[in-house]
């Protein structure tokens, strides 16, 4: 079935996604955000809005476990990774952690945030009883450290994160 509103919103899934790209990832006010939506003939309030966006994650909820479990499928191969990012926290910036996992065979990426945690209980948690194949990573010592808690899962080195401790 396609959703081309989410229920109980005027909103289709394309406007959602802007705001919420907008709003989260362009730091957009949502004040900017009316100003675009009136000059587009849409009157909508702030509440309107943000009630969008409650909705709008209240769907997403139901489609992560979806991924995660395509993600982590029995006897697959996970690449792994992290990358910092910042992040506001009571009205300073700080460096925090996001994972990316992929699923090549599957086709799907999953990319998660706890706390922005680097540490292995994330990752660990994350996996949590799935029997996948393989975890593919880079050199970081909580992958290695995983090798005695993940003892069936094989773990592979990422050959271009090897290369460049050669350059």
């Amino acid at each position: 079935t396609v959703i081309d509103r989410f229920p109980g919103t005027h909103a289709s899934c394309s406007l959602l996604a802007n705001l919420v790209f907008n709003k989260y990832h362009m730091n957009t006010p949502v004040y900017r955000e009316m100003v675009r939506l009136l000059n587009n003939k849409m009157n909508v309030s702030r509440n309107t809005v943000y009630n969008w966006f409650v909705k709008g994650s209240e769907q997403l909820k139901k489609v992560l476990p979806v991924l995660k479990n395509l993600l982590l499928a029995k006897n697959s191969v996970v690449h792994c990774d992290e990358t910092w990012c910042r992040v506001k926290v009571n009205g300073t910036y700080g460096k925090k952690y996001i994972r990316g996992m992929v699923n090549e065979e599957a086709k799907i990426a999953v990319y998660f945030y706890d706390d922005g945690s680097r540490g292995r209980k994330v990752l660990r948690d994350f996996l949590g009883d799935n029997k996948i194949a393989a975890l593919q990573s880079d050199g970081f010592n909580v992958y290695m450290y995983l090798d005695n808690e993940l003892i069936d899962i094989d773990h592979l080195c990422c050959l271009a994160h090897a290369r460049a401790k050669f350059q």
